[in-house]
C-alpha cells in the first residue's frame, strides 16, 4: 500500500469516526437533554477529530485565510468616520499630571494625521481602561471643528480632568477626533 492510499484510508476512518460522534452526541442530547457531557471534550480533542476537521478546513477555499495568510490587498472604500490613537502602560497610572504627560505623544499623533489629510472634526473623545479591564470614553462635541493641536489638547485636558479624583490606576489611554466636517476652515460660523 503506497503513503497516498494510506492517507485517504486515515481520511475516510476519520470522517467515518466523527460522523459516528455527531451521530451519538445528537442521540443523546436527544435522550437527555439536561445532562452535561463530559465525553464532548475528550471526543473534541481527540486526533481523528483534530485532523478531520483540519483537512475540512485546509481544503476549503478559504484555506489561506485559515492559516493567518491573506496576501491580498486592503481596499478600504470607506469614509473615515474618526481618527484615534491610544497606548496601553506597563504600569498602571494613578496621578493627573502622568496621565496627562502621557497623552501628549497621542495628541500629537492624531492631530498630525488631521493635519496631513486637511480633516476637522467637532468630536474628541477619551478613551480610558483601568487596572480592572473596565472600560469608559468620555467626549464632548464642540460647536466648531477643532482647529488646532492646542485646542484639541485643551478639550483632552478637560474630559481627563473631569474624571478626578479616580479610585482606580489606569492601564490604558486614548483620544480620537470624530464628527468630520467638510465645511471650509475659513468660513465664519452662522448665528
Amino acid at each position: 500500500m503506497t503513503g497516498k492510499q494510506s492517507v485517504d484510508m486515515d481520511y475516510q476512518a476519520d470522517e467515518a469516526w466523527v460522523l459516528d460522534v455527531q451521530r451519538r452526541l445528537y442521540q443523546q442530547s436527544k435522550a437527555n437533554p439536561d445532562e452535561t457531557w463530559r465525553d464532548l471534550w475528550g471526543w473534541l480533542t481527540d486526533d481523528r477529530m483534530i485532523r478531520h476537521a483540519w483537512r475540512r478546513v485546509s481544503t476549503n477555499k478559504g484555506k489561506r485565510s485559515a492559516r493567518g495568510v491573506d496576501n491580498r490587498e486592503v481596499r478600504a472604500n470607506r469614509v473615515r468616520k474618526s481618527v484615534g490613537a491610544e497606548n496601553t502602560f506597563t504600569s498602571d497610572l494613578t496621578e493627573f499630571d502622568v496621565m496627562l504627560s502621557e497623552l501628549q505623544p497621542m495628541i500629537d499623533k492624531v492631530w498630525r494625521h488631521c493635519e496631513d489629510k486637511g480633516a476637522r472634526g467637532r468630536t474628541v473623545t477619551l478613551k480610558v481602561k483601568f487596572a480592572d479591564f473596565e472600560l469608559i470614553s468620555r467626549s464632548r462635541t464642540l460647536s466648531a471643528p477643532v482647529a488646532s493641536r492646542d485646542e484639541l489638547e485643551s478639550a483632552s485636558t478637560e474630559l481627563l480632568k473631569a474624571l478626578f479624583p479616580m479610585e482606580k490606576s489606569v492601564r490604558l489611554l486614548g483620544v480620537s477626533i470624530s464628527g468630520f466636517t467638510s465645511e471650509p476652515q475659513d468660513q465664519i460660523p452662522l448665528l
